[in-house]
């Protein structure tokens, strides 16, 4: 057995290697780890790189294709061919006696701009010492561009002096237009 062992112990122990080999096979891992760090980890952090900017193209690719729709119905809205001039009729004063004709005429104005008419409630304070002027507050819904319809129609109106303020107010779906407008009193 003593044989075996010895034998078994001479099979175990690892050769003395030249030194010259030593050097050749420090020279090769060398080689080796220079080109892994010179040639391949930049190339692969340049991918890492270029991966996350295509995550980010296709992140906004996907963003354009949802809003791709709305652009193209404001593009073919805003093309529509538009009157170069504005309605301005002759300035009529509007009698004392049509004063509850006011919010009717505001609510056919805004029909015909296919906005949803809210209220046109005349306010009674400006009535006082025979004003020449009656302030409006009227209120309609409806889309953007109906809302600028609107304030088209509204230049028609003949008794109309001016628009003390416009606001607009951004619901779910449709916008609020509140006004406040003068209306020339005979």
């Amino acid at each position: 057995m003593d044989k075996n062992k010895g034998k078994l112990l001479e099979f175990t122990k690892i050769p003395d290697l030249p030194k010259r080999s030593f050097i050749y096979l420090l020279v090769c891992m060398g080689g080796i780890v220079f080109f892994f760090f010179t040639g391949i980890q930049p190339n692969t952090n340049a991918l890492k790189k270029l991966d996350k900017q295509i995550q980010l193209l296709n992140n906004q690719l996907d963003k354009q294709k949802i809003l791709f729709p709305l652009f193209t119905d404001l593009m073919k809205r805003s093309s529509k061919k538009i009157e170069n001039q504005l309605p301005f009729p002759g300035k009529v004063k509007l009698s004392r006696d049509n004063i509850g004709k006011i919010s009717s005429i505001f609510n056919e104005a805004a029909q015909k701009s296919n906005l949803i008419f809210i209220s046109g409630i005349p306010d009674v304070n400006t009535l006082k010492d025979d004003s020449a002027f009656l302030l409006v507050n009227v209120s309609a819904k409806g889309e953007f561009f109906d809302c600028r319809n609107f304030l088209v129609r509204l230049g028609e109106i003949p008794y109309l002096e001016k628009i003390e303020s416009i606001q607009i107010t951004a619901g779910r779906r449709l916008k609020e237009l509140n006004l406040k407008v003068w209306i020339m009193l005979d």
